[in-house]
């Protein structure tokens, strides 16, 4: 029977394209999975991290896959309690992110608004003023920008 098998291998592996040569042993195809299961596990919990941070999350969906991918449920309850975590986390980063932008544009608008207007009463007899077009404009805009990243 052994030598049946190695008779069939060398015939087998001999039809094969040099870059397969290198095969060990009498059987063709391991049964195991090519990826090992550090890399399962890690593509696993990055995809458990795609989904949670989608706004419109399903925490039982996230749980399933997890549990069906092989971790134990304690594991799985720890791994989506940080991911939440960290994903609140990002939020108020972005949020803080978001209001010092609004602040930093509000301020520039009005320092452009008040040289404008301090230029126009200045000008009294001469009627040329400066408009300060430049800060109003990069300060509105600053301004708006963080209000739409806060929503």
């Amino acid at each position: 029977m052994v030598f049946t098998n190695v008779i069939r291998y060398r015939a087998i592996r001999s039809l094969l394209p040099r870059s397969c040569a290198s095969i060990p042993g009498p059987y063709l195809a391991p049964l195991e999975p090519t990826t090992p299961p550090q890399q399962d596990l890690q593509a696993l919990v990055r995809e458990a991290t795609i989904r949670l941070s989608r706004p419109n999350m399903n925490i039982k969906d996230v749980k399933t896959l997890l549990l069906n991918g092989g971790m134990e449920p304690e594991q799985v309850s720890s791994l989506i309690g940080s991911i939440l975590q960290q994903n609140r986390e990002r939020q108020e980063l972005k949020d803080k992110a978001a209001r010092k932008d609004m602040l930093i544009g509000g301020i520039i608008c009005v320092v452009g608004i008040l040289i404008t207007t301090v230029s126009y009463y200045n000008s009294s007899g001469t009627g040329s003023y400066v408009v300060a077009w430049g800060a109003i404009l990069v300060g509105a805009v600053r301004l708006f920008q963080g209000a739409s990243a806060a929503s």
